[in-house]
């Protein structure tokens, strides 16, 4: 996606084009703050925030200094840094982390623990990893 022309209809004010690079970066978003390994209601709440921001703050960004996407990404990981760091010790895992729903109906049921207690491993792995690693593999 070529995001100059609609970078310069958002400076013309045109909110229409801003909701286009909602659209299109709304799931790699998404995809990246969950590898942050944040919960689904919290990535919905710093993507937000990452958007409101981009909106708020388009005319700071700067496209000979780098892409587009590295400069929303770069908002949201530090608003997920933050978000992470000011509840380290109060969070728990997710509640859909702790159900064991099917990954796909043909799995039997002890594919699906399987599953379940491997997502639940890899989701407490990545807590346990410093901020700065957990990110780096995010954005992997």
């Amino acid at each position: 996606m070529d995001i100059k022309p609609l970078l310069k209809k958002i400076t013309n004010g045109d909110t229409q084009a801003f909701s286009e690079i909602v659209r299109h970066y709304q799931r790699p978003l998404f995809g990246f703050l969950g590898r942050m390994a944040l919960s689904q209601a919290h990535a919905e709440d710093v993507a937000q925030e990452t958007f409101l921001r981009a909106w708020r703050n388009i005319g700071e960004y700067r496209p000979e200094l780098a892409e587009f996407s590295t400069w929303l990404f770069t908002i949201a990981r530090n608003l997920a840094l933050n978000d992470l760091s000011r509840t380290a010790n109060q969070r728990e895992l997710p509640a859909q982390e702790d159900r064991h729903e099917p990954v796909c109906e043909e799995l039997q049921p002890i594919e699906q623990l399987v599953i379940g207690e491997q997502n639940k491993n890899l989701y407490v792995a990545l807590r346990q990893l410093p901020l700065p690693d957990r990110s780096a593999l995010a954005l992997a």
